[in-house]
């Protein structure tokens, strides 16, 4: 009865292996949620960028939010 045999000790392993892969597979979604949580609050937001320097006045051709004339923030 102490003995363990070869089907006990490969049933035993595919237990454990089991187990394993179901802990791995959580904490994989545990560590995904929090990304797909910001990238939704990402969309949510819409910047609209202005086709002139609120300072300077002068085009803002490249859409930046960097004015290329003057160095000010534009948003």
């Amino acid at each position: 009865m102490g003995k363990l045999g070869t089907t006990e000790i490969i049933i035993l392993a595919i237990v454990l292996f089991l187990i394993f892969k179901i802990f791995r597979k959580n904490r994989k979604l545990e560590q995904e949620a929090p990304m797909s949580i910001e990238k939704e609050k990402m969309e949510d937001v819409i910047v609209n960028i202005p086709d002139v320097c609120p300072h300077c006045k002068n085009p803002n051709t490249k859409k930046t939010r960097l004015c290329e004339w003057c160095g000010n923030q534009i948003i």
